[in-house]
């Protein structure tokens, strides 16, 4: 099996410190995918995951670390 490509760097349930962080990592050329999985009834169960490319993965950690 394949590998996956996109790896989750960042979990939450605050959208607007995604929305930062994904602003972020494409101000610096980084591809981001954001899934949502928080459950739309209750809003209470799951994270909003920030992911990378496997190739850009170091390069995200250390401006997430700024960011923090």
């Amino acid at each position: 099996m394949p590998q996956s490509r996109w790896i989750s760097i960042y979990q939450t349930r605050e959208r607007h410190t995604v929305e930062i962080i994904k602003l972020k990592l494409e101000a610096a050329g980084i591809p981001v995918q954001v899934w949502n999985q928080v459950d739309s009834s209750y809003m209470a169960f799951g994270y909003i995951h920030v992911n990378v490319l496997n190739e850009d993965l170091e390069r995200a950690k250390a401006l997430i670390e700024e960011f923090q």
